[in-house]
Parts: C-alpha cells; structure tokens; sequence
C-alpha cells in the first residue's frame, strides 16, 4: 500500500441489473422515500433508523447499485463495527450486485482501492486513515452500520455524504454528529405484517435472591 500516495482512480465495473429474486419490502421502500424526502431538505449527515430484520445490508447494496448505475466512478463504503460482521455485509452485496467488492479489514488480501465499492471494519479504516490520509478519502458516500455504536474515528473520514443505519439511534451525542433522524416503518407495525418475529418475554416464578 505504501506504493500509493493518493488513492487510486475508480475502474467501472460491469454493473448488471438488480437480480429478479430481490424485491424491497414496504419498510426498505419507506427507508428511501424518507431519505431521500431528507437528502432534497439538504441533509448530507442522516441516522436512518429501521428495526432489526428490516434488511439494512441489503437495502444498502441496492442504495449502492442505485448510485454506481447514474454515476458508475462514484466511490462509497460500507463500515461495519465488528470484524464478524464483514463477511456477512460482503456476501449480502455480492448476492445483489454481483460485482468485484474490496475488503478494508486486518490483512484480508480482497482490498483494492480502485474499485467503487469498499467494505470495511471501522478498527482497521481508522487505523490506514491515519497512516494513509490520502489513501481513504473524497468518499462520495459512507454508509455506517449500527451507527448508535460511536466512533471518534469516523470523524477524520472524508465524505460527501453519511448515511448511519441503527435499530436504537439513541447514542448520546448522535446529535452532534447527524443533522437528521430518518425514521420508517416502527417495529410494531412490523411485528404485525410478520416481518419480525413477536417478543416472548421470559420471567422466573420466583423471585431471585441478588443479596
């Protein structure tokens, strides 16, 4: 990596259309009908806030396609919070783009700069962003997972445009960072279309000593 100084020119890719299989759900639909509603507003810093199982890997994938099919140099990265997470992210988005997708994590021999689409652990993104500043810059879009999860580090990320995806977006200090709250289909209503499986709260019979 030391090779480079600046990051690498961006190679299109043989973007192909959605795969039939994919269909968005009514809460991945209001997720970009909300966004969007909040990007034409100005908002450039969005907490976009949908439950557990609601698909936010995949509707991320299909925000990414949406992107590269009108401006196929565009750079963008998906940041994860945990190393267990990457492979996850990364199989979601090769199932609906289909395309080469480069991995920023530990020693993963799958990075390649000058390619549009990049997945990364915040840990190691944080880390090259401090030895490479040039490197890991002028992102056009950062999509953060679990972005209730706070990280100083992503502060010192270059990007037009920052989209946190969470199911709790109660962090304190969330504020000071997103300039707008996205919200779509609450998880009750959720629960009711069996889109999310109904809690089953647990209790003992008897009460427990904690003396």
């Amino acid at each position: 990596m030391d090779k480079f100084s600046v990051a690498p020119p961006i190679k299109e890719v043989d973007l192909k259309p959605l795969p039939d299989w994919l269909e968005l759900r009514d809460v991945q639909i209001k997720m970009f009908d909300n966004l969007a509603a909040s990007y034409r507003k100005g908002f450039r810093r969005q907490s976009v806030m949908a439950a557990t199982a609601a698909g936010k890997t995949f509707w991320a994938a299909v925000l990414f396609h949406r992107i590269l099919s009108k401006k196929p140099l565009s750079r963008l990265i998906f940041v994860v919070p945990r190393n267990t997470l990457v492979e996850q992210a990364y199989q979601d988005f090769r199932q609906v783009l289909d395309i080469p997708i480069s991995i920023i994590q530990g020693q993963d021999e799958r990075i390649n700069l000058s390619l549009p689409i990049q997945i990364a652990t915040i840990q190691t993104l944080s880390r090259r962003v401090e030895k490479y500043p040039d490197l890991f810059k002028q992102y056009d879009l950062m999509v953060i997972d679990e972005n209730h999860i706070r990280f100083e580090a992503i502060k010192n990320i270059d990007a037009a445009w920052i989209v946190g995806l969470s199911g709790t977006p109660y962090s304190k200090g969330l504020g000071l960072f997103y300039d707008d709250l996205v919200k779509s289909i609450p998880a009750k209503e959720l629960t009711e279309q069996g889109v999310i499986t109904r809690i089953k709260v647990l209790a003992a019979q008897r009460q427990i000593d904690t003396s």
